[in-house]
Parts: structure tokens; sequence; C-alpha cells
């Protein structure tokens, strides 16, 4: 991200998610996609709503085919993660890495064996790129 973003809600997080599966997409895909989440759902004039929020913000473009309006990204969902980590790294660990990762694991152990062979593998590339 070259310069940085307005902050999402998160009711804007659950609209980029469904955004990031493919740009391109009209205010139906995207409600139904919103929707099909496990959450409280959106009606038709919230999820306009914050559509236009999102395009305020700068998080989304539109594009008109015909009469329908077409919605996309303007940020990869990896670059917007690392963002909204970064933050949290900032804000509440004092930037420290290490405080981040300690609190991911100290609670609750919800890490599974695979996750863990997974960043253990990370780490490892991670180093050797910086040796």
């Amino acid at each position: 991200m070259k310069e940085k973003m307005p902050k999402l809600t998160p009711p804007e997080i659950r609209i980029m998610k469904a955004v990031w599966i493919q740009d391109g997409q009209s205010l139906t895909e995207i409600l139904e996609k919103v929707n099909d989440a496990a959450q409280k759902s959106f009606n038709r004039s919230t999820l306009n709503m914050q559509l236009l929020r999102l395009l305020k913000k700068g998080w989304l473009t539109q594009s008109q085919k015909g009469n329908r309006l077409f919605y996309s990204a303007t940020v990869s969902e990896e670059d917007a993660s690392f963002e909204i980590v970064n933050d949290v790294k900032k804000q509440l660990f004092g930037g420290s890495c290490l405080d981040l990762v300690k609190a991911l694991l100290s609670k609750d152990n919800q890490i599974s064996k695979e996750e863990i062979v997974q960043i253990r593998e990370m780490i490892n590339d991670f180093e050797d790129k910086t040796k």
C-alpha cells in the first residue's frame, strides 16, 4: 500500500473479504457473499451505504456496465492484512513482534500442529533470506 488507508470497521472488513474473493462484483453478488457467512445479515440498502463509505475511504473503485455498478478493491487482501496487523503490533505491543506472537500463542492454544510446522518453515525461510 502506497499511502496509509483509513481504518476499516468490522462490517467493512466483512465486505472487503467478499470483494477480495473476486474483483468486479455487483452489489447483488457482494450481498450474496457477505450474507453467506454465519453472521448478522446485511440488507441491500445497508450494503449500498457501506459500499459508498468504502468508495469514499478509497478502499473500492466503482465501474459501470450498462445500468449496473461493479466494485473492485484498490488494495490487496495481503497488503490490508499486513497494515491492520502492523497497527495492532504498534498500538498494543509497542512494535514488538515477539510480544505479538506471545499473545497469539499464550491463550487457548488454538494453534494446530500443522500451523506450527508452517510457522517454523516461515521462520526458517525468513532466517535464510536475512543471512
